[in-house]
């Protein structure tokens, strides 16, 4: 279809008269409207590219949401505040696609302007007219009261990471999306909000890039969203070609409460041919019955259209000062965003040499290469070690892209 389009210079018009199928046709829709629109850049972190809000309001929205990716669980628990008239209020937790974007908006303006504190304004407004949203939708059931009620939810919720190293250890981590917020006088809108210093240094370490034109014409679909965002993240990061069981990928990302696993990969697969117009160079099979197939793909946004240090994860944030490391320390089993001066160390190490890609990934493959010996490699030797393959894996990987 995409081939059609591209001999008649994307005029949709020839191509839509040789069909009256309506996914067929919101199809040739979307990849017009795309290739005609303007390239723009956004981002997402990572923990929110693996593991997603619900995909529409539960049963009971009160109750607190787990997401479970390998060896990180996610915990999202809604809180009360006070009401205006002094009283505790419960939002419920965040849902749908516009709670999505709205995240997309404001981790893309801090990531953008290098900065915690988004103004939202009239620009979120703006965002969301892009997105193809009306702007005079205040009724009951309007746009901009949907946008609202998400925004409550979404800054009245706890977050809980929970990470399970090799050795069956536990890190449990509480980041609070923003830890202040003011609103319009007189009004419940939203008008200035600050992210709270752990989450937004990692989002500056951890921003997967997207791109707005293709959520856009996914703004309707919650799950086509979710879809994208994980293969945004996913495929750039796979060596090869990789397979997920149904049942680990319905836990793991997917909002989907579909109590039977048919209906959910009916509705993934639906999604797949809307996302597949949006993301081209995305390589999936999801036609298989007992796994999902991932295979190595260039990320959505062009290599060119991202910042220069890599095509995952842009520049970090201004180096701490070096960290006093035991030289009698191991390579750690867990994740290196958590724990002491080691990981801290093997971290900066990895985002000066590791050409941007995720450094869990590369301790990953690091542990894989030493595993035979994981005790005999230690302080100053193990640090020349690591800082020798996180330079010849973002060689290897960048060969590939």
């Amino acid at each position: 279809m995409r081939k059609q389009l591209e001999l008649f210079s994307y005029d949709a018009a020839p191509v839509m008269a040789s069909t009256r199928d309506p996914r067929a046709r919101k199809i040739i829709t979307s990849i017009c409207e795309m290739e005609k629109a303007d390239p723009k850049l956004s981002f997402l972190d990572s923990a929110f590219c693996t593991m997603s809000l619900p995909a529409r309001q539960p049963a009971n929205p009160y109750k607190p949401i787990q997401r479970t990716d390998g060896r990180y669980q996610l915990l999202i628990a809604p809180k009360s505040v006070p009401g205006e008239d002094g009283e505790p209020v419960c939002y419920g937790v965040p849902f749908g696609p516009k709670a999505r974007l709205i995240l997309v908006y404001m981790m893309s303006e801090a990531r953008r302007n290098n900065s915690p504190e988004i103004y939202l304004g009239n620009s979120l407004s703006h965002f969301m007219r892009r997105m193809g949203y009306s702007s005079d939708g205040g009724g009951k059931n309007g746009a901009l009261t949907g946008v609202r009620e998400q925004l409550r939810r979404l800054l009245r919720c706890e977050w809980t990471i929970r990470f399970v190293g090799d050795d069956n250890s536990e890190t449990v981590q509480d980041v609070a999306l923003a830890n202040a917020y003011e609103i319009f006088q007189g009004d419940a809108f939203v008008k200035r909000i600050r992210f709270s210093d752990a989450f937004f240094n990692h989002l500056m370490r951890h921003s997967v890039p997207l791109d707005e034109r293709a959520l856009a014409q996914l703004r309707d679909n919650a799950t086509a969203i979710d879809l994208y965002t994980w293969l945004a993240f996913r495929l750039p990061n796979v060596d090869g070609e990789i397979a997920f069981e149904w049942e680990k990928v319905r836990k793991a990302h997917f909002g989907l409460e579909s109590p039977r696993m048919r209906d959910f990969q009916r509705a993934i697969r639906d999604a797949w041919i809307r996302v597949q117009a949006v993301y081209p160079a995305a390589k999936a099979d999801f036609s298989r019955p007992d796994v999902v197939v991932l295979r190595e793909s260039a990320p959505p946004v062009e290599k060119d259209f991202l910042p220069r240090r890599s095509h995952l994860s842009p520049a970090p944030l201004p180096k701490p000062a070096a960290a006093i490391v035991d030289n009698s320390f191991t390579f750690p089993s867990g994740s290196l965003s958590f724990g002491g001066p080691a990981e801290q160390k093997l971290r900066e190490i990895a985002l000066d040499l590791g050409g941007g890609w995720d450094v869990d990934r590369i301790a990953d493959e690091f542990r894989k290469i030493i595993r035979e010996r994981p005790d005999e490699l230690r302080g100053a030797e193990l640090l020349r070690c690591w800082a020798g393959f996180c330079r010849s894996y973002a060689e290897r990987r960048s060969g590939r892209a």
